[in-house]
């Protein structure tokens, strides 16, 4: 990095005699500066296995601490696919049938976390995929070997694709079969999806809006048979052009308490009350404290 330094005569207000005196000083608070700014940020190996040695009662624990029981590579296939990143990539776990995936750009990879060779590859999409979700399929719509349908979001569109597991198991190769489960978003785009054990899947899009997911067997006389459905929404439509709107981040739920969490782009957390009658109820918002970076 270059600094430049300019030094005026007496009559600009700083002499040569006081700036050289002062250069010194600044050089010294500029280097610590630069020093702060081109620190490494913590790699988790920092966090694992913590702690390491005996620790005194002055030392400062780190934020949180694991303990790896077992490292996996990712699969060479789906490394190779990653350098080649043009727009998106993201990656997860899908713990309850054992798998790991990465998306890049429209591609999506899953594989047994016990065995990197079963890599799966799925392309049925023609749009980068914003979001990638696991949930247990619903009864009585998908043939019985059917046991989970993968959800996709793209900008346009949110898809299910079924998931089969070879003798019924979870270590068990992976089948995945595309479905005619598709509903348009609607000028929005879902960014985060979450389910639940019986099947219900919601998806929260990035204008604050979070929609669920309903898909049934047959089509209903005034209904397709996959559609989005709006549940709550952070916004107020008559008062945005007073109040900026606040965007989705991320949602999540806990199904024991029944009650789904929104993260929002103004870093508050908002508590809704999930009913089997499909509403959201909002119970309560936590928002930072002032100062606070969200």
């Amino acid at each position: 990095r270059k600094i430049k330094m300019n030094t005026q005569d007496s009559e600009g207000g700083l002499g040569k005699e006081h700036a050289s005196s002062d250069i010194p000083s600044l050089v010294k608070k500029i280097s610590h500066r630069l020093e702060i700014d081109e620190a490494p940020i913590n790699e988790i190996n920092d966090y694992v296995s913590y702690p390491r040695k005996e620790q005194g009662s002055n030392d400062i624990p780190p934020p949180f601490c694991l303990n790896v029981s077992e490292c996996a590579r990712m699969p060479q296939q789906v490394l190779d696919a990653a350098e080649s990143v043009e727009f998106h990539t993201s990656c997860g776990f899908f713990p309850e049938i054992n798998r790991a995936y990465v998306v890049v750009d429209r591609l999506l990879f899953i594989w047994n976390c016990n065995n990197t060779d079963e890599v799966v590859a799925y392309d049925g999409l023609d749009e980068v995929i914003l979001a990638v979700a696991c949930v247990p399929a619903k009864s009585g719509v998908f043939d019985s070997y059917v046991t989970h349908v993968l959800v996709l979001s793209t900008i346009y569109e949110i898809s299910l694709v079924g998931m089969s597991f070879r003798g019924g198991s979870f270590d068990g190769a992976l089948s995945l079969s595309p479905t005619d489960m598709i509903a348009v978003s609607e000028g929005t785009s879902i960014i985060s999806i979450c389910g639940t054990s019986t099947g219900r899947i919601f998806g929260g899009a990035r204008n604050g809006v979070v929609f669920e997911l309903i898909y049934t067997a047959v089509e209903g006389w005034f209904s397709s048979c996959c559609r989005l459905v709006s549940r709550y929404s952070l916004n107020w439509r008559w008062f945005q052009w007073i109040i900026p709107p606040s965007y989705m981040l991320q949602i999540c739920l806990v199904e024991s308490r029944q009650e789904l969490f929104i993260l929002d782009s103004k870093g508050n957390i908002h508590v809704l009350q999930m009913s089997r009658q499909g509403n959201l109820k909002l119970l309560s918002t936590f928002r930072p404290a002032k100062g606070s970076k969200s």
